[in-house]
């Protein structure tokens, strides 16, 4: 009788062993794992701030959210002004076109779980500021510039809240400020040939001062100017004519006949005098050439000259 009791025993702790393994079995299948509990949480928001923090009216809006999770969750936006909503500024950014100086701006964030059930936040309200006037760009006309001409700032400029905006000027020659020219022009009596020019434009809008903007040229040659007029006849049967330039850069001027001028016309290359003793015909003659007075460097000018030698 005792073997039987030691095989009952035995099979007894088998059949034991066997409903303890399937029992945990089951105990583990219905724990989930702890990526599975966190997934599932609801989703919070830690935190809602708007930057820039010290905005003005041309800054863009950012909603800056911080979240638990939002793989699950749908989020929407709503920017306020003073609280009161702003029609169709739902994202997460707000354009500059919807602002103005001395607005108080907000967003409210919503976040919508799976289940229907919703979290909502709204952000401190942010100050909108003055914004400074702004010169986009400035030029130096004309452009090339001679020492014989006088140079006016061009430029572009916007104040962004419509403010009433001034301008002033800062006119240097070589690094030099030129004291009393602070309007938008400068006489050409203030450089010379070679000269770097600089123009400073800096906007003011009564409450803020704009990014001073500048340009710059360099004044190139100035050609000479013929300032003389030809005669109309001859005297005692002589043409002469002395042309005269002026050169304002102080160069020395050479003159020239071009074009159909008489055979025996002759002009001084140094002294610019010109002269001619008319032949008398039988016949009308007409003639037109040109004077030109040039400089040593390129510079040249023209003066158009039409004769007519009446029949004898």
């Amino acid at each position: 009788m005792k073997r039987p009791n030691k095989l009952h025993a035995i099979m007894a702790l088998l059949l034991g062993l066997a409903v303890f393994g399937c029992s945990e079995q089951q105990r583990k299948a219905t724990i989930p794992a702890a990526t599975d509990l966190q997934s599932s949480g609801p989703t919070r928001i830690r935190a809602v701030q708007i930057i820039p923090s010290e905005p003005t009216s041309s800054s863009t809006l950012e909603a800056d959210v911080g979240f638990s999770d939002t793989e699950s969750a749908r989020v929407s936006y709503q920017w306020l002004n003073d609280g009161v909503p702003i029609p169709g500024a739902i994202t997460s950014s707000l354009d500059n076109q919807y602002v103005h100086k001395g607005d108080f701006i907000s967003v409210q964030i919503q976040v919508s779980q799976p289940n229907g059930s919703k979290v909502t936040a709204i952000s401190d309200s942010v100050s909108i500021k003055n914004s400074p006037p702004v010169v986009h760009w400035v030029a130096i006309a004309p452009r090339p510039a001679t020492s014989n001409d006088d140079l006016r700032a061009r430029l572009d400029s916007r104040d962004w809240d419509g403010d009433t905006m001034s301008l002033t000027y800062e006119w240097r020659v070589n690094g030099e400020t030129i004291v009393g020219q602070e309007g938008p022009e400068l006489a050409s009596t203030n450089f010379s040939r070679e000269d770097r020019v600089q123009v400073t434009v800096t906007p003011y809008d009564d409450t803020d001062f704009g990014t001073p903007v500048q340009a710059e040229i360099v004044i190139e040659n100035s050609p000479p100017e013929i300032v003389s007029q030809p005669p109309g006849k001859a005297e005692e049967g002589l043409y002469r004519y002395a042309v005269r330039a002026v050169d304002v850069d102080g160069d020395p001027v050479q003159f020239s006949l071009h074009g159909e001028s008489p055979e025996d016309m002759a002009i001084n290359a140094s002294t610019g005098v010109l002269t001619w003793d008319p032949e008398s015909s039988e016949e009308e003659s007409s003639y037109s050439f040109v004077v030109i007075a040039e400089d040593p460097e390129g510079g040249k000018t023209f003066q158009q000259i039409s004769l007519t030698v009446l029949a004898r």
